[in-house]
């Protein structure tokens, strides 16, 4: 097999050898630290594909206090922040003019806000599903490319603290473990990682909260939802994700009551994290927090 010189250029950068390049393009770059838990990280983007990161929360006056990212008093930039732009309920950004579709007279609000017909509490997002994000993902996903998986992560877990901070100040996590929407073992065997669950194991190490591998299972193998419309992603998960089991011998495999943050990679139509939180609720579990690192626009997906 032929590895291409970038390919080649952006490996020997990670491990430290060879001129540093730009996960992302493969151009080089210089170092750039970001701080999360105390803990400072390299970011491995050059400065143009740092810039393109199309994050979510840059609407929220944070700066760098001590070795922690940390709200100032303002809370929003007025001038970033936009009610027509953003859900008054979650902060995730409308796409095509869906305020105009979803307001409630009052506020706007998504449309999963506006309905009240999820079944996860509250959703925890980095960023839109283009630009130097998408690279990334894709990157992860069909590339095997873990440093990249690594980094986008990372931008999860400040996504996740940020408005975490924002809506309860100090007050901890109430999450009692952390698992990720499965893979089919077929399809696990054929990609060699679950890209959800890495990304579940990079949050809990930093929340210090326990992951839960084997809390969700598939049982159908289903096929792939890109490409899909929205009522064929419907119909394409009926039955295909369980609840399995927990592993920490201080659940004794009892998912009643426990509160859970569920990961995964990308939102789309939500379907796929929709079936895995029903999936948890009726074994037991009392509520279900929902953490991607990208979204798409609901209305990009054919009905």
């Amino acid at each position: 097999m032929l590895l291409s010189k970038r390919f080649v250029l952006q490996c020997l950068s990670a491990v430290g050898l060879g001129e540093r390049r730009c996960l992302c393009c493969g151009e080089p770059s210089k170092v750039q630290h970001f701080f999360l838990k105390g803990v400072a990280f390299d970011l491995a983007l050059c400065d143009l594909c740092r810039s393109l990161l199309p994050c979510f929360h840059d609407f929220f006056e944070y700066e760098l206090n001590g070795s922690d990212w940390c709200l100032t008093e303002k809370n929003i930039k007025p001038e970033k922040y936009d009610a027509k732009k953003n859900c008054a309920s979650c902060f995730l950004p409308f796409f095509n003019n869906e305020h105009a579709m979803f307001s409630d007279g009052e506020e706007y609000k998504c449309l999963y806000c506006i309905t009240k017909n999820t079944c996860w509490r509250d959703i925890y997002c980095y960023g839109e599903y283009t630009k130097t994000l998408r690279n990334l993902l894709l990157s992860a996903k069909f590339s095997n490319n873990l440093s990249a998986l690594h980094l986008v992560g990372l931008l999860l877990a400040e996504a996740v603290l940020i408005k975490h901070q924002h809506k309860f100040g100090d007050k901890k996590f109430d999450w009692d473990f952390i698992t990720a929407v499965p893979l089919h073992p077929k399809r696990l065997q054929k990609r060699g990682f679950n890209q959800s669950l890495e990304l579940a194991k990079q949050l809990g190490k930093l929340f210090k909260l326990p992951v839960e591998q084997k809390a969700l299972k598939r049982i159908v193998f289903t096929t792939p939802q890109a490409g899909l419309s929205q009522k064929q992603r419907r119909l394409n998960l009926v039955g295909s994700i369980q609840a399995g089991t927990l592993t920490s011998k201080k659940f004794i495999n009892n998912f009643q009551g426990l509160t859970v943050l569920l990961v995964d990679d990308i939102f789309t139509t939500g379907t796929t994290l929709e079936h895995s939180a029903k999936a948890l609720l009726e074994a037991g579990v009392k509520a279900v927090d929902i953490a991607v690192v990208a979204k798409t626009s609901m209305l990009s997906v054919k009905p």
